[in-house]
């Protein structure tokens, strides 16, 4: 490393430390500081405004020991900038040895051998974009595959380019920060530019899954109309094939969609300014594959996401120098994340395959690697049964895997047998027995949880049959027993660096070693809830654990999972579980593997439940349904001791799985209780007919109430308008300013009655006549009429400068005594930051708004300290009002007036104390102050702190 890089990266730590400090008392996020770069934007990344950039200067001078003189106020714009101007000065000022007293180990790259840096202080997927085009923009990220064949790769720099063009035509067509963009694409290169391009625009991605079979399609389209509902997905973006007809029916049934499109039509090349998000906004919503239930969303913030991809890259030891070949769908999370998002971070070039590439032809998935020269993969447990059952010995013998690193196996049951018999069979390949890991995970912790030591192979625990299933205790078994006497658990190892699991029982207390319970965890992977799902929210919390669903439990440090709560099927004092029994019935001859259901019904004769094996089989004639009938008895019998209540046999594809291959034991039940399993599927005509005849009652509703809003809305905004007209000349004219603002706020009663507005107004008494400064929370446009209606007296708005930009409007304002203040512009700032304390000297009473600004997000974002300033300099009280309601009556995303109580709280003065005899600078106290008001306001406006 050169004396000259050393030396920028040592200022680079110092002023890092001095914006940390500042960043401390204008709210920062913790982490804001942790990835900044010469690069860093004053204004765009860290949001500093003019006032805050003189007092960072300042700092910067007494820590730096220079003068920068008065163009750095205006002339910096970002961390680079600032360091060039510091040395410039310090070429005319010896300047004194400082000690950094920081580390500045975090800069290093954690892959030197590699050459490539990482992005270690990224705080969101979108700063990882940035980072990577930064500093890998030519690598290549992806290999998209097509029936196994390289047929195309992608860059960061092309990544980047195609989700710029994704955002620009989201942002055009109207998508705001946190709208809900729903995605259904198969695995292509417009998947990804979809999915990250939505980020960029500030929207929420969610992605969603083509049906892949006619017979699914009723099924398909009752379950995404309902997660279309749940997060009011505004925009479905889709093939051209598919937006021309599934996409509008489900457009009939989830009526928030305003629009149907291709990645084709949306992409277009307009700059645009890129939506900054936050680590804690949600990076997208991620919905459970309903094996259990209807489909949840589980809420996925950017800090989920990078510290479960950072935790799951430390347990694999993941980076630059690995190729993840991977088939896995990307709508689901170990798919999505797992391969490709974990890919995306760690800079391993991702080799991605069709999933219909890899059911039609296993070997393909395995032969990639091969090409390739793979380290990493992962599926679930159904792809090894496939490629054990459909890849020929040959094929065996003539691939090689002796480069894979890492094999997954998880996103469902593990099965001792098969992991087993496939590093039995594939060791012929070159396969590591190390290689397989089972892992453990769920969509509520991002994806991963527990992951076993890398290269340490299989852990199956072999455990007494009996005990266990009556008293939940897992015994280990003798050598001796018979396999009908055991039951076999793979341990899927601890849990992720930073994370906790615990099993407990129904009173969540903790449980001990090798007893069944319930699984809970907890870490910074965990997810805010289910969107719009309170009631599950309720269940899935305990206190700062959730639970997972499932059973298990804890030997030698490994976790053992056993099933999932909601299947266990509990018969004669034993809890039976499921998966046990398909496995073994899935071997029988006849019985497709795979596709076999066990669950419990509701015997309402005996008052108990009854253990029910549904099985597909492709046998048709009598006498072979009575022989599987007859072995399925018996393998059950073995294995419990007595025969199922019910065997139904069923042609392909009757028992239900998810999307991504999990059996739906209680919907197959359902089914079954109706009678309808081995039914002739309904014709996809009358599907269609019948789900649009549902959706015709939901539609009306929408329409009927749609239209009556606007019409209510349009009419008063007519009778507003006319009120205004007459009344306008009138005010404009009138010689005195008390006189203007009288008549304005007889057209702000006259509006706010129109309307069906109630303003009820508390403390009027706490505001006096005299100078001072007013600040507000801000939520909605009728704020400045609410306040108009309630403020005793005449006050100067103090307001941003864009809108004396707007024709007509800025006469009008400034006949009411507006003034108008520069953000952007430091110097003009600066000037007109004076010429507010020069009107508060005056006489005059200030009144801002100083957030600055209001968002659709309901909350109270943080203060300009502009108003709080000029209160100390000029020593008058601040007097903080609270607003509260009127985001509900007009929401910052409609023009559409509501009816509605509005409530405009006049708190006490708070007076500002600070002189020349304390030891407290004036930006201390303007702090002091801030902080003070915005406590008071957030104490009652009724809205969330955004801090």
């Amino acid at each position: 490393m050169t004396e000259k890089k050393r030396q920028l990266d040592q200022d680079l730590v110092e002023v890092a430390s001095v914006l940390d400090l500042l960043g401390r008392d204008l709210h920062w996020p913790k982490d804001k500081c942790a990835g900044i770069s010469e690069v860093t934007s004053l204004d765009r990344d860290l949001g500093i405004d003019s006032l805050s950039r003189v007092e960072l200067i300042g700092r910067l001078e007494r820590q730096f020991h220079v003068s920068l003189g008065e163009k750095v106020y205006t002339d910096v714009d970002t961390i680079g900038d600032l360091i060039r101007a510091i040395h410039k000065a310090q070429e005319f000022h010896q300047k004194p040895t400082h000690n950094v007293g920081k580390t500045v180990s975090r800069l290093l790259r954690p892959y030197e051998s590699d050459h490539v840096p990482l992005p270690t202080t990224a705080r969101t997927l979108g700063e990882v974009l940035e980072f990577h085009v930064a500093q890998n923009a030519s690598r290549t990220h992806m290999i998209l595959c097509e029936d196994g064949v390289g047929e195309s790769s992608l860059t960061y720099k092309d990544l980047k380019h195609g989700a710029m063009e994704v955002a620009a035509g989201l942002v055009r067509r109207g998508v705001r920060p946190g709208d809900a963009v729903s995605i259904m694409l198969p695995s292509c290169k417009e998947y990804f530019f979809c999915f990250l391009g939505t980020i960029l625009a500030g929207g929420i991605p969610v992605p969603i899954y083509p049906p892949n079979r006619p017979s699914q399609l009723e099924d398909h389209l009752m379950r995404h109309s309902e997660i279309l509902k749940n997060c009011s997905a505004k925009i479905l973006v889709t093939t051209s094939a598919m937006s021309a007809g599934l996409g509008r029916l489900l457009k009939l049934k989830a009526g928030t969609l305003e629009l149907i499109t291709s990645p084709q039509e949306l992409r277009i090349a307009n700059e645009i300014v890129l939506h900054k998000a936050q680590s804690s906004d949600l990076a997208f919503l991620q919905y459970t594959s309903g094996s259990t239930g209807s489909p949840k969303g589980v809420m996925l913030t950017h800090a989920n996401l990078l510290a479960n991809i950072r935790a799951m890259g430390t347990a694999l030891a993941a980076g630059p120098q690995d190729i993840f070949v991977s088939w896995l769908p990307l709508y689901h999370d170990m798919g999505l994340i797992g391969a490709w998002l974990g890919s995306f971070y760690f800079a391993c070039q991702f080799v991605v395959m069709s999933p219909f590439a890899f059911l039609s032809r296993p070997q393909r998935w395995l032969s990639t690697v091969q090409k390739y020269g793979g380290t990493l993969t992962a599926a679930p447990n159904f792809a090894y049964e496939l490629c054990m059952r459909h890849i020929s010995d040959d094929e065996v013998r003539a691939l090689d895997l002796r480069t894979l690193r890492v094999m997954c196996n998880g996103a469902e049951s593990v099965i001792p047998e098969t992991v087993e018999r496939f590093i039995s069979r594939f060791s012929l390949s070159g396969l590591r027995p190390g290689a397989l890991m089972p892992v453990y995970g769920l969509a509520e912790s991002t994806v991963g949880l527990q992951f076993p030591p890398l290269g340490r192979g299989l852990r199956i625990d072999v455990i007494e049959r009996d005990k266990f299933l009556k008293s939940g205790r897992a015994l280990r078994s003798s050598a001796e027993k018979q396999p009908s006497e055991v039951m076999r658990f793979v341990g899927c190892g601890q849990p992720l660096l930073g994370h906790e699991t615990r099993i407990v029982d129904g009173g969540d207390h903790e449980v001990p070693e090798r007893q069944e319970g319930f699984i809970q965890f907890r870490g910074p992977s965990s997810t805010l809830g289910y969107l719009r799902r309170e009631d599950e929210n309720k269940t899935l919390f305990h206190g700062e654990w959730l639970n997972t669903g499932d059973l298990g439990y804890l030997a030698e440090g490994d976790l053992f999972v056993t099933g999932r709560i909601k299947d266990i099927i509990k018969r004669a004092g034993r809890n039976i579980h499921p998966e046990e029994l398909e496995t073994a019935v899935g071997r029988i001859s006849g019985v497709r593997k795979g596709c076999v259901a066990a669950f419990g019904s509701v015997n309402d004769r005996m008052g108990t439940e009854k253990l029910v094996i549904v099985a597909e089989t492709r046998e048709q004639d009598h006498k072979s349904h009575e022989q599987l009938k007859a072995s399925i008895n018996q393998v059950i019998a073995d294995m419990l001791g007595s025969p199922p209540d019910d065997v139904a046999l069923a042609p392909a594809h009757s028992v239900l799985k998810t999307s991504s291959g999990k059996i739906r034991r209680s919907a197959t039940a359902k089914i079954y209780e109706r009678g309808k399993i081995g039914k002739r599927a309904i014709p996809k005509s009358l599907v269609l007919a019948r789900f649009m005849l549902a959706a015709i009652p939901a539609q009306l509703g929408r329409k009927i109430s749609s239209i009556g809003a606007i019409v209510r809305a349009l009419t008063i905004w007519i009778l507003v308008g006319a009120s205004t007209a007459m009344l306008w000349p009138l005010m404009v004219l009138w010689p005195t300013l008390d006189g203007r603002w009288k008549i304005t706020r007889f057209g702000s009663q006259i509006a706010a009655r129109l309307a069906g507005i109630e303003v009820t107004v508390i403390g009027k008494e706490n505001l006096r006549r005299r100078p001072c400064v007013i600040v507000a929370n801000h939520a909605s446009y009728a704020d400045v009429v609410v306040l108009f209606l309630a403020l005793p007296f005449p006050v100067t708005f103090v307001a941003k400068s864009e809108l004396k930009r707007v024709k007509g409007l800025r006469w009008t304002l400034e006949r009411l005594g507006v003034v108008f203040v520069e953000r952007y512009d430091v110097k003009q700032s600066i000037a007109d930051a004076k010429r507010t304390v020069e009107l508060a000297v005056g006489g005059h009473s200030l009144m801002t708004f100083p957030e600055g600004t209001f968002t659709r997000r309901q909350g109270v974002l943080p203060f300009h300290m502009g108003p709080f300033l000029t209160a100390v300099e000029t020593g008058l009280p601040v007097f903080p009002i609270a607003i509260i309601g009127t985001r509900s009556i007009l929401h910052p995303d409609s023009w559409i007036l509501r009816s509605g109580s509005v409530g405009v709280h006049f708190l006490p003065a708070i007076e500002c104390k600070v002189s020349v005899s304390t030891d407290r600078s004036p930006w201390q106290a303007a702090i002091l102050l801030r902080d003070a008001a915005r406590g008071k306001i957030l104490e009652h406006c009724g809205e969330v702190d955004l801090i």
